[in-house]
């Protein structure tokens, strides 16, 4: 008896080889529950679930935070249709950084490692990432916060492993 398998081969690149991110449609701004908040059509699979990521005010709208929400009605306006820019089998790790005023950057510097909640100053930029465990899937958000909404959002992400290859071979 003959068997036929099928591998599909990943290319993995290290975090210091360049890469190109894909832009996230369908950026908004609204509420998440009651707060402000900035979000696209993106979402990380959590275990087979759509998370939509966001930025998002809490404690008075004093602080802000990077967080993800699989209900969908509890964003106004809702998101669209989700794109799923990654699966993770479980660990989300996520960061933010509060970036002064007048930063111009792409947000290269934020990592995991940083705090998940930290205050709000008006007029300054933030930067977050959601970083997914074995998948290497990167999620970035960057935006403004103007002291009542967010503001010049941009949300991307990208995926250091890219499958280049199906193999397929025989065994019997």
């Amino acid at each position: 008896m003959k068997y036929i398998i099928t591998i599909l081969i990943y290319l993995t690149f290290s975090s210091s080889n360049a890469f190109s991110a894909t832009e996230c449609p369908n950026v908004q701004y609204g509420l998440i529950v009651s707060s402000a908040a900035t979000y696209s059509d993106c979402t990380v699979d959590l275990m087979g679930n759509p998370f939509y990521m966001h930025l998002s005010t809490f404690n008075s709208g004093n602080d802000i935070q990077i967080s993800g929400n699989s209900i969908v009605s509890q964003y106004t306006p809702q998101p669209g249709a989700a794109i799923n820019s990654g699966v993770s089998t479980g660990v989300v790790l996520v960061g933010l950084l509060n970036k002064g005023a007048g930063y111009t950057g792409d947000c290269p510097v934020v990592s995991s490692a940083d705090p998940s909640e930290i205050p709000a100053v008006a007029g300054n930029v933030y930067c977050g990432i959601v970083e997914s465990d074995p998948a290497g899937v990167n999620l970035w958000i960057r935006s403004t916060w103007n002291g009542t909404s967010f503001e010049n959002t941009t949300i991307a992400y990208s995926s250091t492993m890219l499958p280049v290859k199906l193999q397929s071979f025989e065994i019997d």
